[in-house]
């Protein structure tokens, strides 16, 4: 998991560095309100904030070898505390390859923005992708899942329509 997190870490910083430039190249002047509402700082501010998570997991990874071993040790005491059941669905979840998970992840996100998004409303498009999105990789039931996914589209579409005034699709 250390050796996970280096990688990681450098991914996260070389993305948001990269987010940070071309946040820069876009126009900082020009507007009567000057650079509060330049189109480049929130993606500036966004880039700056990933990566300082980016530097704060390389860190860790790097110098915090006691970190990776006490989360070792309350991992094994969390199996044997869940029980059977519970230990059996994060083995399965485990065992499945990186790329697998990833090629569902791409799936679930292409469905949502290829089949649902535009036919379905955007509440019921969103409430769906989030549900099949833990129903599949949490292993929860279906009920959890779709309480959740209810909650989380409602959510969202108040933010973005009543507090930011943002038209969703």
């Amino acid at each position: 998991m250390r050796r996970t997190d280096t990688i990681f870490g450098m991914i996260i910083i070389a993305v948001a560095g990269a987010f940070a430039v071309m946040s820069l190249m876009m126009p900082w002047d020009g507007s009567e309100w000057g650079v509060i509402a330049a189109p480049g700082l929130v993606p500036l501010i966004l880039s700056t904030l990933l990566m300082i998570t980016g530097l704060t997991l390389l860190l860790r990874a790097v110098l915090s070898k006691g970190f990776y071993k006490s989360l070792e040790e309350q991992k094994d005491a969390e199996a044997d505390d869940n029980g059977c059941e519970k230990q059996g669905q994060s083995e399965r979840l485990n065992k499945e390859p990186a790329w697998k998970r990833i090629l569902i992840t791409i799936g679930l996100s292409a469905a949502y923005i290829f089949v649902l998004l535009g036919r379905l409303p955007y509440m019921v498009s969103t409430g769906l992708f989030v549900a099949g999105f833990i129903f599949t990789f949490k292993g929860g039931g279906v009920v959890k899942s779709v309480l959740i996914g209810a909650f989380t589209s409602v959510g969202v579409w108040l933010v973005f329509e009543k507090v930011f005034l943002v038209a969703l699709p």
